[in-house]
């Protein structure tokens, strides 16, 4: 393990970083940003399958996954949203009174 952090990781990353300038979004990616944030039930019950959202709602899917990372609690939540949407309504802030039903979100729809 000493080896590999001493001399095996950093020649690693830089091999990654060169071959990932290349990288597309996909759905093995999504699915991999999705279960490295531990999201992957409360993102489903949101967005649905990670696998077979369409490669333009990505940035959606990518907000609502460090979201949901960060939700648990509401001044680290609040610092996300204003991070990563800052023209969200306030009805998406921490503190707010009024939580999206299931009936709202398919309004939305």
């Amino acid at each position: 393990m000493k080896d590999w952090r001493q001399d095996g990781r950093w020649d690693a990353l830089c091999l990654l970083a060169r071959h990932a300038r290349r990288a597309k979004w996909s759905s093995a990616m999504l699915q991999a940003l999705v279960e490295e944030l531990y999201v992957d039930e409360e993102f489903a019950r949101l967005l649905g399958n990670p696998r077979r959202l369409p490669v333009g709602r990505y940035p959606q899917a990518v907000a609502v996954a460090l979201a949901l990372r960060h939700s648990w609690r509401p001044d680290d939540f609040q610092r996300t949203i204003e991070r990563l949407l800052p023209a969200a309504p306030r009805t998406c802030r921490a503190g707010s009174r009024h939580y999206p039903t299931a009936a709202d979100r398919r309004r939305r729809s």
